[in-house]
């Protein structure tokens, strides 16, 4: 969750031209992870046995 929020504030700083040049290609793969980690909080807050199996396994 933290790192959307990073992701999102990188962002705004490139937008607003306050931060240098960034890679873009490690700035989609930190959008990707916060993506991911956001989904496996909602498959996790299902009840026990569906949150494990299969899918919660995989994500996590």
């Amino acid at each position: 969750m933290l790192a959307l929020i990073a992701a999102i504030v990188l962002a705004i700083d490139v937008a607003l031209a306050r931060a240098g040049r960034i890679r873009w290609l490690d700035f989609g793969l930190i959008g990707a992870a916060a993506i991911l980690s956001v989904v496996n909080v909602f498959v996790h807050s299902r009840d026990a046995w569906t949150s494990v199996v299969p899918t919660g396994i995989t994500l996590s």
